[in-house]
C-alpha cells in the first residue's frame, strides 16, 4: 500500500507518506489526514529497459491515482547488454523450473502409477472401440471392478487422456514459446533485445 498525508483542502502535504509500521501490520484504521493511494490504474506498461518515475498525484474524485513518466533504464550500450545477458541467463532458469512446476502440478491430480498405466490403457480402449476381443484385458478387469461397460470405460479413458494431453501440451507450448523468445536474442545484436518484453506465462 502506498499512503499520502492531505491537508482539509484535499492537498498533498507529503508523499509517500510513512505510517506507522504496527498500524499497517494490525490493519487500524488511518489518521483521517492520510489517505491511501490507488498507485496501479495509471501505472502504464514499460519495456525491459524502462524504469517507472513517481510524477504526481491526481486526485479523480477524491480517489489519489498515481501517475508516472516513464525514463530509459540504462545510459550506455555496454550496460544494455550487461542487463539482457543476465535477464536472459535468469529467464531460462526461470522457465525451466516454472514448466517443471506446471508439470508436476497437473500431475499431481493422478496417482503415478495411474499415470505409468495409460499407455497400456489409452491402447486397450482403442482397440477395443475398433471391435477386438478384449477378454483378459486390463480395461477388462477395471471396467468389472468398477461396474461399469467396456464402452463406458473405454470412452472414459480417451477422455481423461485427452484432457491430460491438452493441459500437458498448453503447459509444453508456453514453455517451448517462451525458450524460443529467449534463444532469439542476439547478444550481439541490439535490435534483438526487445524480444525478451514477449516472454512470460501469462
Amino acid at each position: 500500500m502506498v499512503y499520502a498525508k492531505i491537508d482539509e483542502q484535499g492537498n498533498v502535504l507529503e508523499f509517500p507518506y510513512r505510517i506507522n509500521e504496527i498500524a499497517r501490520i494490525t490493519n487500524q484504521v488511518l489518521p483521517t489526514d492520510v489517505i491511501e493511494v490507488d498507485s496501479e490504474t495509471l501505472k502504464p506498461n514499460t519495456s525491459w529497459n524502462e524504469k517507472l518515475l513517481y510524477d504526481n498525484l491526481v486526485n479523480n474524485s477524491g480517489v489519489y491515482q498515481l501517475s508516472y513518466t516513464v525514463s530509459n533504464r540504462f545510459d550506455t550500450t555496454e550496460q544494455k547488454k550487461k542487463a539482457i545477458t543476465g535477464l536472459v541467463s535468469q529467464y531460462k532458469k526461470q522457465n525451466k523450473a516454472t514448466f517443471k512446476s506446471k508439470v508436476l502440478q497437473l500431475k499431481s491430480n493422478y496417482p503415478d502409477d495411474e499415470i505409468l498405466s495409460w499407455d497400456a490403457q489409452v491402447k486397450e480402449a482403442n482397440d477395443f472401440l475398433n471391435g477386438a476381443d478384449m477378454t483378459g484385458s486390463l480395461i477388462e478387469t477395471i471396467s468389472i471392478q468398477r461396474g461399469i461397460t467396456l464402452e463406458e470405460i473405454s470412452n472414459r479413458i480417451l477422455l481423461k487422456r485427452q484432457a491430460f494431453n491438452n493441459s500437458y501440451g498448453a503447459v509444453l507450448g508456453k514453455f517451448q514459446k517462451n525458450e524460443d523468445i529467449l534463444e532469439s536474442i542476439d547478444l550481439e545484436d541490439e535490435t534483438t533485445y526487445s524480444s525478451i518484453d514477449l516472454y512470460g506465462w501469462n
